[in-house]
């Protein structure tokens, strides 16, 4: 335990980590606001004007919670009393106009037209589904005559996952759907593992510390286990430090309304075969990114335990990180589908990869794509971790025996003289 204690000293007390950190968390909080200044579908007191965002949420405010009939009835009347008048032609164009939402009678259409297509799809999103209910018992009946029985797996589980869906409530979600596709803290994040974690080993090699320590007592098996330890601590709070600030921020900036509808009431989950709420999505996602991260660390303590000066596992750390983002952002088709199994980076973009329903073939049954890359992963990060600890203590015997042969040449000196 004291061990372990010293090495998270050793990690958390370097000030290039501090002032980054410092540094990073103003940067994200800058970025997070220019990404609400600039959006408009988000901010629409910013993009159509102060008038048009105070009637969306009045009227959002009036239709939000439960789906009723009179809500629907509301919103359908108020866009075709307003339609109706606009293809008249036979309205004011001065602002502030009575009886309107937004101050116009155009500006109330479109707010009403965008309320009425949320509620559209919340309400009629099960009777959607029964396309895909149907479809799939079709290709049951089929691949049952041609004697294909993963596929007859597949579609029962499609049945399983989809067939009992609703959406009862209605919540402007489009802070969430933002919240999901943020990702430039996880490049800080990337950045501050690699501060962190690129002298946890090679660091000792270059005072030479290495050495002494292959002679203590605990200087071999229990320092290498501390050493990975502190860093997966590390990693552990890099990763929930940023994802505490960016809920915080998002919290404050955009507005993140209806956390316990079901993820698929966004419409960019609409074909996910999670069947979850929003806010556990939030702790499911921010577990698997945190997967992700370890491996990245995983990546960069073996560089670190190979080589015995910093600035070589610096380098290829970067380089390595550079590729697997590049491979990820730019791979299309199955060969990213493969790769992103053995690709870290991958599952810091996961909501691509329970957007939609993939059943892999694992000895004749049906898995979700998402379940084989976690568990690839987890063989991905588990595989480099053990080889870590392989290479140093290869390293400290290694260590050792030059100490021995040292001492032995020293004695054989003194004898001789």
């Amino acid at each position: 335990m004291r061990i372990l204690k010293y090495e998270l000293i050793k990690i958390f007390h370097k000030k290039a980590i501090i002032i980054a950190l410092l540094i990073f968390s103003v940067v994200n909080i800058y970025k997070i606001n220019f990404c609400f200044k600039n959006n408009v579908i988000v901010n629409n007191e910013h993009t159509v004007g102060i008038e048009y965002s105070r009637g969306y949420w009045r009227a959002h405010d009036e239709i939000s919670g439960l789906i009723t009939s009179d809500k629907i009835n509301f919103v359908k009347h108020r866009y075709k009393d307003a339609k109706a008048t606009v293809d008249s032609g036979n309205f004011s164009k001065k602002p502030n106009q009575t009886n309107t939402y937004t101050g116009y009678i155009f500006g109330d259409m479109n707010m009403f037209r965008e309320l009425y297509d949320r509620l559209d799809y919340c309400y009629n999103y099960g009777n959607r589904l029964d396309e895909v209910i149907s479809k799939a018992q079709e290709n049951i009946e089929f691949y049952k005559e041609h004697n294909n029985s993963f596929e007859v797996k597949n579609n029962r589980k499609i049945i399983d996952i989809y067939g009992a869906r609703s959406i009862p409530e209605v919540y402007d979600t489009a802070g969430y759907e933002e919240f999901f596709k943020y990702d430039f803290s996880s490049l800080l994040i990337i950045l501050l593992l690699i501060l962190g974690l690129v002298s946890v080993f090679s660091g000792e090699k270059e005072v030479g510390m290495n050495i002494i320590l292959s002679t203590s007592k605990y200087g071999k098996n229990a320092t290498i286990y501390a050493k990975i330890l502190a860093s997966m601590l590390y990693v552990i709070f890099i990763s929930v430090y940023f994802f505490v600030l960016d809920f915080i921020c998002f919290s404050m900036v955009f507005k993140l309304l209806g956390y316990n509808l079901p993820i698929y009431a966004m419409s960019n989950f609409q074909n996910t075969p999670l069947n979850m709420k929003i806010w556990q999505f939030i702790i499911y996602s921010d577990i698997i990114k945190i997967l992700g991260f370890g491996g990245i660390g995983a990546l960069i303590l073996l560089f670190s335990s190979i080589f015995s000066e910093s600035l070589l596992p610096f380098v290829l750390s970067a380089g390595t990180i550079s590729i697997c983002v590049g491979v990820n952002d730019f791979l299309t088709g199955n060969v990213r589908e493969f790769v992103c199994f053995i690709n870290p980076v991958s599952l810091l973009t996961n909501r691509e990869l329970f957007s939609k329903y993939n059943g892999v073939d694992i000895f004749g049954q049906p898995f979700f794509r998402s379940t084989v890359s976690l568990a690839f992963m987890l063989l991905f990060f588990l595989s480099t971790i053990l080889i870590v600890v392989i290479v140093n203590r290869k390293k400290f015997f290694i260590s050792k025996i030059k100490i021995y042969s040292c001492l032995s040449d020293l004695k054989k000196e003194i004898f001789n003289v």
